[in-house]
């Protein structure tokens, strides 16, 4: 699978790079949602998953970034992962708004994320 990941936290960037990618997937890491709205909506790289901090540094945080991401016309949605220490309240406010979206809090387990992600992509095969 083609994952965006934007955390701004460089050794949790260089973790999950590092795991997903022995895991045999294929990661476009971003520290800013700004670069990654930018490549996402300028780019010919499709993504097939996208994993979210909340919690960003610059003008637009993660929840901004799942805003732009929903709003552009996909031909079908693209799954989204939240991975975040945020509070409870933020959470749900997430939630709330993208009930689609798969919430992992932190500190979570690698295995546990890998087993979202598969399940994440059985979800888009099937076109649900």
């Amino acid at each position: 699978m083609n994952i965006g990941l934007l955390e701004d936290n460089i050794t949790i960037v260089t973790l999950l790079t590092t795991m997903l990618e022995m895991a045999g997937h294929h990661v476009f890491p971003f520290t800013e949602g700004r670069s990654l709205l930018e490549t996402f909506l300028a780019t010919s790289v499709s993504y097939d998953l996208l994993i979210i901090d909340l919690g960003l540094p610059g003008d637009l945080s993660g929840f901004d970034v799942i805003e732009v991401v929903q709003h552009t016309n996909l031909p079908e949605a693209l799954p989204i992962i939240v991975v975040s220490g945020a509070g409870q309240q933020e959470l749900a406010r997430v939630q709330r708004s993208h009930p689609d979206v798969t919430i992992v809090r932190k500190p979570f387990s690698m295995r546990s994320l890998l087993l979202l992600i598969e399940q994440r992509r059985g979800w888009r095969e099937s076109g649900c």
